[in-house]
């Protein structure tokens, strides 16, 4: 049964609405101009903002379905969830039904968080916009000859927002060893130990209270990684 949703979940992700939806409108492969890629950006550069938006939620659909009806199951072991996610986003970006040339699969992995935490959903698209609008104003700069003396500015911004995106990934990562460690009761005392003093203690015993998994919950506070993750490669790889 647990494979069942892995394959529901490629198989739903493979379904390339980008492509089908701008044949239809355009009568022209949405993967041959703009970005190359079949997502809700290049869409709207070739059908229109209106399609475009049709595509998006199309596409956190694909995510959304297959995660949902996982998560529903009683008693489905985490890691399946996970795995459908995962696959709803492989089967968006290599999808079955278009030649295995697909999308990025961040509006996917949206529907995803969406289906398992709304809260992990929220700063998703939170950072989704961040980086739209960082990379739409480098873009801006890099093309309009009389900005391109703007380059500290640019170096600044990236400067700025991959700290940004350093403290949430130090925070998402260490904050959960941390939260761990601390439900374990310290394991591993050679790495760190259980504070002693009572002040420490109750400090520590508050301060779990603001780690990831408390505040995003099991299997949100893993997509969160993995999303912050993508983000950083996506941006700077």
């Amino acid at each position: 049964m647990s494979l069942f949703f892995l394959f529901l979940g490629y198989l739903v992700g493979s379904l390339p609405f980008s492509i089908w939806i701008t044949r239809y409108v355009k009568h022209v492969d949405v993967r041959d101009s703009g970005s190359g890629h079949a997502t809700t950006t290049n869409t709207i550069r070739q059908a229109g903002f209106g399609w475009g938006a049709l595509v998006l939620v199309l596409d956190i659909a694909k995510g959304f379905i297959p995660t949902y009806l996982a998560v529903s199951q009683d008693g489905i072991p985490a890691y399946i969830i996970v795995l459908t996610a995962a696959f709803a986003v492989i089967g968006h970006c290599w999808p079955l039904f278009a030649q295995f040339r697909g999308g990025m699969g961040l509006a996917t992995a949206g529907g995803s968080f969406l289906a398992v935490n709304p809260l992990t959903f929220l700063i998703s698209l939170g950072l989704l916009i961040l980086l739209v609008l960082v990379y739409f104003g480098y873009q801006t700069v890099i093309s309009i000859p009389h900005l391109a003396a703007k380059s500290r500015t640019d170096r600044l911004q990236d400067t700025l927002f991959g700290a940004f995106l350093g403290a949430l990934n130090g925070y998402l990562v260490a904050g959960t060893i941390l939260y761990y460690m601390f439900v374990a009761d310290y394991p591993f005392e050679t790495v760190i130990s259980k504070p002693t003093d009572p002040g420490i203690l109750t400090t520590v015993n508050q301060m779990m209270q603001y780690m990831p998994p408390t505040l995003l919950g099991e299997p949100g506070i893993y997509f969160a990684i993995i999303l912050a993750f993508v983000f950083v490669l996506v941006v700077y790889i």
